[in-house]
C-alpha cells in the first residue's frame, strides 16, 4: 500500500455523539477556524484549504500545526475493551452524551442519572457476544462504542453497534474513525457472525458516508424513529455483511481495503501481507511499476515501516464492483522534515485479495510551513 509515504496526522474526519441500542450519530457545529495567517490555511500539497465533514454535513477547516496544541497520533491513544472497574468512568462519559446531545440517543439523561452503578458495570461486562470499547487518552477515557450479539437461537448471526460517542474535545483528530475501525476488525472474526448492523439519523449525511466507507449499506428508513422535546427524527437503518462468518473481510472490496489500511497504519507488515494476493503488483501513474510479488510487496512495506511518524488518513472511499478509490493524506518523514502527501489509491479486488493497487501522489508539504 501507498508507495513512499506516511506519520501521525490529524485525522480530518471524526465522529461523536452517539446513540441508544444500535448506533446513531449526530454532530455538533463546529464552525471554521479562522487561520491566523494565509500559510496557516494550506493544509494540503498545492495550497488549497482541506476541508472536513463536521456537525449536521456543515464543513469546517482543519489546520495542521507543528506546535502549540498537541497533535493526534494513534501513539497517543490506547483502545481497548472495557471492565467492571471502569464502571464509574463509563457512567461519567455516558451521561456527558446524555446530557450534551439529548438527540443522538434513544435513552435520557434522567433515565440514566438515576440508575445505579451497578447497572453500568453490568454494561460494560465484557463477553464473547457484547463488549464496550474505550478509547484511552492517558488515563483518561475519552471515547466509546459497544457491541452486542443477538440472542435468539434464530438471529445469533447478526448483532448490532451501538453508543459510539467521542469527548468534543477529542473530535476532529481522527479518533473516532480508529475507534470504529477497531470495533470492525473484531466484529469481522467473531465466529458465525454474518451481519452487524447500525442506525444513524438520516440528517447527519457525514455520518452515513463514515459508516458507508466501512462497508455499511442502508437497508431501511424509518420516519419519526426518535421523538426529542416535541420533534421527530427520521433514522437510516444500516447493515454491513461479513462474508462466510469467520472470514471477516471475505470478498468484501470495502472490507479488504479498510483492513491493509489499518494493516499501514499500524505498520504490520504480516498483516498487510494477508490482504494482498501472492502475485500483486503495484504502480504509480501512469503504471509505473513499483512492485510485484509478496516478495518486493514484503521488502517495500519493511522499509516504509521503519518511520515512526508513518500514517494514513482516508478521507473518501468509492467503491464501484471489485475495484475501490480511497483519497488520503498520508503523513510522513520527508529529508526537509515532517510533512504530509495527498494520495489517491486505486484498488483492484478478486477472491477477498488486493491483485492491484494505483497509486496518483500529489505534492508533499511540510508541516513547519503552516506554523
Amino acid at each position: 500500500m501507498r508507495p513512499s509515504t506516511g506519520a501521525p496526522l490529524r485525522r480530518c474526519t471524526d465522529f461523536g455523539r452517539h446513540w441508544r441500542n444500535t448506533v446513531g450519530m449526530t454532530f455538533e457545529r463546529r464552525p471554521p477556524r479562522r487561520p491566523s495567517s494565509p500559510r496557516r490555511k494550506r493544509c494540503r500539497a498545492g495550497g488549497a484549504p482541506y476541508k472536513r465533514p463536521c456537525g449536521g454535513g456543515e464543513l469546517g477547516e482543519v489546520v495542521l500545526t507543528s506546535g502549540g496544541e498537541r497533535p493526534f497520533s494513534p501513539k497517543m491513544i490506547s483502545i481497548r475493551p472495557l471492565s467492571r472497574d471502569d464502571a464509574e468512568a463509563y457512567r461519567q462519559i455516558r451521561l456527558g452524551g446524555l446530557e450534551e446531545s439529548p438527540t443522538a440517543f434513544g435513552s435520557s439523561y434522567a433515565q440514566e442519572a438515576a440508575r445505579p452503578m451497578e447497572f453500568f458495570a453490568d454494561r460494560v461486562s465484557a463477553n464473547d457476544d457484547k463488549w464496550v470499547l474505550g478509547s484511552f487518552d492517558g488515563n483518561s477515557l475519552v471515547g466509546v462504542i459497544g457491541f452486542v450479539r443477538n440472542s435468539g437461537e434464530k438471529e445469533r448471526h447478526k448483532g448490532f453497534v451501538w453508543g459510539f460517542y467521542v469527548l468534543p474535545v477529542h473530535r476532529g483528530k481522527g479518533l473516532g474513525r480508529l475507534l470504529f475501525s477497531e470495533m470492525m476488525k473484531r466484529v469481522d472474526v467473531v465466529p458465525g457472525l454474518r451481519a452487524v448492523q447500525l442506525s444513524v439519523v438520516a440528517s447527519k449525511l457525514a455520518a452515513v458516508k463514515l459508516y458507508e466507507a466501512f462497508g455499511f449499506s442502508i437497508y431501511g428508513t424509518e420516519a419519526e424513529a426518535l421523538c426529542v422535546d416535541g420533534a421527530f427524527h427520521t433514522e437510516y437503518h444500516m447493515v454491513r455483511r461479513i462474508a462466510g462468518g469467520l472470514q471477516g473481510a471475505g470478498a468484501d472490496p470495502a472490507a479488504i481495503v479498510q483492513r491493509q489500511l489499518d494493516a499501514f497504519n499500524a505498520r504490520d507488515v504480516n498483516e498487510i501481507s494477508e490482504t494482498y494476493a501472492a502475485n500483486a503488483e503495484q504502480f504509480g501513474h501512469p503504471l509505473k511499476p513499483l512492485a510485484a510479488g509478496m516478495t518486493q510487496l514484503r521488502e517495500g512495506w519493511t522499509q516504509r515501516f521503519g518511520d515512526k511518524y508513518l500514517h494514513a488518513t482516508l478521507l473518501h472511499r468509492t467503491v464501484i464492483g471489485a475495484t475501490v478509490i480511497d483519497s488520503e493524506i498520508v503523513t510522513r518523514t520527508f529529508a526537509e522534515g515532517i510533512g504530509t502527501v495527498k494520495i489517491v489509491g486505486i484498488y483492484d479486488t478478486k477472491n477477498g485479495k488486493i491483485q492491484r493497487a494505483q497509486f496518483i501522489v500529489g505534492e508533499s508539504e511540510m508541516l513547519n510551513a503552516m506554523a
